[in-house]
């Protein structure tokens, strides 16, 4: 019951000693201050979801094509990666995600990881099942949250982005690369279907 309240995850059944790392984790996050980096050296090979996103954010404001079709709107509502959202929902707010960073910067500061080894290990989720893939780890950082707001930074050309960087316990590495290069094709089909 304790770490409800703190410890957010999309991810149901967390054992308990997940939990513990988790809200070590939080604590860390909470604690370290913000610096700032250039946001061109967040992108990751492991990561091609930010450029669904750039590419949604140029397809919407400047190529009005509708939400539906787009490869980030297909990959957000795609639930066969474990993840269920809705999809017009999270698509809209991204869209005000953009307006506000626009207008005011980016205020909540992107958290990421430090990594100090050579290869890391990543996963994808397909069909609940979890596959992880060694990569090489060429900046030392992940991003655990705010991969909208580096989006968004990239998209609007900003120089240097608010980051925390921290050593994290339990965040899993995401591999969203591995699972567009599975799923891409079934994108790209709906695409045409939508014509």
């Amino acid at each position: 019951m304790f770490f409800n309240g703190l410890v957010q995850s999309p991810q149901p059944n967390i054992p308990f000693n997940k939990k513990c790392l988790m809200l070590i984790d939080l604590i860390q996050q909470r604690s370290v201050k913000s610096c700032f980096l250039s946001p061109k050296i967040l992108l990751t090979e492991n990561r091609k979801d930010i450029e669904y996103r750039i590419k949604f954010l140029k397809d919407i404001l400047q190529n009005n094509i509708p939400l539906q079709n787009t490869l980030y709107y297909q990959f957000i509502g795609d639930h066969d990666k474990g993840i269920i959202e809705d999809v017009e929902t999270v698509s809209k707010k991204f869209i005000k995600l953009h307006d506000d960073i626009k207008k005011n910067g980016i205020l909540e500061p992107i958290i990421l990881g430090s990594y100090s080894k050579k290869k890391i290990k990543t996963r994808y989720v397909f069909h609940n099942k979890k596959t992880w893939i060694n990569i090489d780890n060429e900046n030392k950082l992940q991003i655990i949250n705010g991969a909208h707001r580096l989006s968004v930074a990239l998209f609007l050309g900003l120089d240097k982005v608010p980051v925390k960087i921290y050593t994290s316990l339990s965040f899993e590495i995401p591999n969203y690369t591995e699972y567009i290069k599975i799923k891409e094709p079934e994108y790209l089909k709906n695409l045409a279907n939508n014509e």
